[in-house]
């Protein structure tokens, strides 16, 4: 892994204001799995390009739709 830059105060700032617009806007939804299958799962969806969170809206997508997973 990759050691982080110390942020700069420019860039707490910038964060700060971020947080600030965007509060209470997002909730966090997490969800736990064996090691193993959370290799697994990461794997794949990077493989493929996607996050968690579009893996989550994709799947929820088709639900909607009446489609099964």
């Amino acid at each position: 892994r990759f050691s982080k830059m110390p942020r700069s105060e420019a860039q707490k700032r910038a964060d700060k204001a971020y947080r600030e617009k965007t509060k209470g806007e997002y909730k966090l939804f997490s969800t736990g799995f064996p090691k193993a299958e959370a290799e697994r799962i990461e794997k794949v969806l990077t493989e493929r390009g996607l996050t968690k969170a579009e893996f989550i809206r994709r799947g929820i997508a088709r639900l909607e739709r009446g489609e099964d997973l």
